[in-house]
């Protein structure tokens, strides 16, 4: 009988102590969650004493409100990487009189694409970023291995020409002997360099987007912008 009670009570204390560490773990997590709400209430700055430029996470702010704001920073590392992209095209003579032509109508259309893309990857949730990642991957694939997984080298190529027959109407005549042999490839000299042009432009969206979307830094936009 005595050995039965030992057991009982040896039993009991087990199950105490497992009933004492679920209630330390649970206070332990309580304590957690006020800490980290406390921390975000003091980051807050009241609207009174807020400045005219004030960081997100200084602000309140509703679902509706982050969701317009990511989607209007997207919009302007869209608008900087066209900016952009449009300059290196006019000043390489890859679009408009005596340029390569490009359609300057699609490669917009690219850029907003994958600045889009990046956006909902950046700031999505798992659908949103799955979403994001598909129409990033589909736009870069058409535009750049189709029809063939060449594209890419025979673009770079054709553009690498095309500056340097800009340069050779620039006056500088020396620079005509690094012109490098025309890709044997039937695609036309348009759409190799739209698709050199895309090539840029993808780097450029993710250098701006990624600066932009979330959190500002400067530095990343102003050593590519200042570089090109």
């Amino acid at each position: 009988m005595s050995e039965n009670n030992a057991i009982l009570t040896a039993a009991e204390r087990r199950k105490e102590q497992k009933k004492q560490a679920r209630e330390a773990l649970k206070r332990k997590k309580e304590v957690a969650r006020l800490k980290k709400e406390h921390k975000a209430r003091a980051k807050v700055v009241p609207n009174e004493d807020r400045a005219l430029i004030c960081t997100p996470d200084k602000a309140t702010m509703s679902d509706a409100s982050i969701i317009v704001g990511v989607a209007l920073r997207g919009l302007v590392a869209a608008v900087a990487t066209l900016g952009l992209v449009l300059f290196v095209c006019d000043a390489l003579a890859f679009s408009g009189e005596g340029g390569a032509g490009i359609s300057l109508s699609l490669l917009s259309l690219h850029v907003f694409l994958i600045c889009a893309a990046l956006s909902a990857i950046f700031m999505g949730n798992l659908p949103v970023k799955l979403g994001g990642a598909a129409v990033f991957c589909a736009s870069c694939a058409l535009s750049l291995f189709i029809p063939t997984p060449t594209k890419v080298y025979h673009a770079l190529i054709a553009a690498f020409n095309c500056t340097i027959d800009r340069l050779v109407s620039a006056g500088f005549l020396a620079m005509g002997e690094h012109r490098l042999a025309p890709p044997a490839t039937d695609i036309a000299n348009e759409e190799l360099i739209f698709t050199a042009a895309v090539i840029f432009a993808t780097l450029a969206a993710l250098v701006y987007v990624p600066s932009l979307i979330r959190r500002i830094r400067l530095l990343p936009p102003l050593l590519l912008t200042a570089g090109t």
